[in-house]
């Protein structure tokens, strides 16, 4: 049986825009599930142009798209007769979570939630075309920390992994590159504490006056540990004032 206790008020636990568990029930979860080793599978779903969409049908009916979005997960829960713990956690994100038991029903769900997102849908008098990536995890088997985990749900807000199919995590998850997103504050702040940074300026000239016209300041830094070399974590910061230019 697939049963997580919360001893909260439900205001605390439930997202009163979506009816579905709310995103600090999702992380203390989570971190339930990896501290405890429980085994569970669940689908991520991540509308990556959340905000386009937001603009286009306007910002009082977002939350009725929400709970249309909603209602059609616990369709298709129902017809599979799946058992799952529901989650929003804002922005577009949604979370289905089920007993590792239960995989096949959870595909099987995610091939229909993921065949309806990707065709147009009908709100109103409008149409609207979501870019949502479905993500199938295995925890702990795929991810193997919280922190971890919770950078890679963050990954899947980029819209590069969206191809109209499941995406499985087993696929996307590489180690090497999650631990230096992990360690990046770290990385960071040994850059500045070791004189790692290096500022380099560029004049921006333009043939069609025949002057320079502006200046780009170009903040670098050395991280060995990731793999960067001069050229990568490359900023650029333009001036608009012409009186600084060269």
């Amino acid at each position: 049986l697939f049963v997580w206790t919360n001893i909260q008020r439900s205001e605390e636990t439930i997202n009163a825009e979506k009816r579905f568990f709310n995103s600090y029930t999702y992380n203390w979860d989570m971190k339930k599930v990896f501290t405890n080793e429980k085994h569970v599978v669940q689908i991520l779903i991540n509308i990556t142009n959340h905000q386009t969409v937001q603009n286009i049908i306007g910002h009082k009916n977002r939350i009725a798209f929400l709970n249309y979005l909603s209602d059609q997960i616990n369709n298709f829960e129902l017809k599979y007769k799946l058992i799952a713990k529901n989650y929003y956690t804002n922005s577009g994100k949604f979370a289905v979570v089920a007993n590792h038991k239960d995989q096949q029903l959870l595909l099987s769900f995610a091939e229909d939630i993921n065949d309806f997102l990707s065709k147009p849908l009908s709100f109103g008098n409008t149409k609207v075309n979501l870019i949502a990536n479905v993500c199938f995890i295995k925890t702990p088997e795929n991810i193997p920390d919280y922190e971890t985990f919770f950078v890679f749900a963050q990954e899947l807000n980029n819209p590069k992994y969206y191809n109209g199919q499941i995406l499985y995590a087993k696929e996307l998850y590489k180690s090497d590159y999650y631990e230096k997103l992990r360690n990046i504050d770290h990385i960071l702040l040994n850059a500045i504490t070791n004189n790692k940074f290096k500022v380099h300026y560029q004049p921006i000239y333009s043939i069609k006056e025949k002057r320079f016209k502006d200046l780009g300041l170009g903040i670098l830094f050395f991280a060995a540990a990731m793999g960067l070399g001069l050229g990568t974590g490359y900023a650029k910061y333009k001036s608009n004032k012409s009186e600084n230019c060269i």
